[in-house]
């Protein structure tokens, strides 16, 4: 995200969370890092860069150092992003349209059917063995009907997932 002056841990976490991010992290003061994985390289003491927009001396990491907060939303193992879909759609088969969809489900349903890509958009699950190059947007803002704390896309936001990946522990 864009450096802030005004940078706390709470609005580093929305602004990852309205970004469809499952973790966040302040370093520096200024800076606001989103992912939905991480690589756990041990718990340091350097977080003692107060945040910018902090007046109760609430900590934004250091020099090399990020706090790191969970922001509440669940990602699906294989999420490759928030796309802009048009008419001419990112993914060539829509399969279904559902009242209890879910980024796992649309995957596993695409995978079953021999595709390698599946996205969700609102009710809707499409699928392609190859997806266009379309622009990576935030505004993937529709709950799953199926899982109240996932993103399922949005108006003409695509949830995109690669369903060839596996679950990987990162957090060893």
């Amino acid at each position: 995200m864009p450096d802030s002056d005004q940078n706390t841990g709470q609005r580093c976490k929305q602004q990852c969370w309205s970004a469809g991010y499952k973790f966040a992290g302040t370093q520096g003061g200024v800076e606001c890092f989103c992912g939905n994985i991480f690589i756990n390289h041990g718990i340091g003491m350097g977080c003692t860069t107060m945040c910018s927009g902090s007046n109760n001396g609430e900590m934004c990491g250091g020099l090399w150092h990020l706090s790191l907060f969970e922001t509440g939303l669940y990602v699906p193992n294989g999420f490759i992003g928030c796309y802009k879909d048009k008419r001419d759609r990112i993914l060539s088969t829509s399969l279904y349209s559902s009242d209890s969809i879910t980024g796992d489900v649309c995957k596993q349903d695409c995978k079953d059917a021999g595709y390698r890509y599946a996205g969700t958009e609102g009710l809707e699950c499409f699928c392609g063995h190859t997806f266009k190059d379309y622009t990576k947007e935030t505004g993937c803002n529709a709950w799953c009907s199926g899982n109240q704390n996932e993103r399922c896309g949005g108006h003409w936001r695509i949830s995109l997932y690669d369903t060839s990946c596996e679950f990987v522990n990162y957090l060893k």
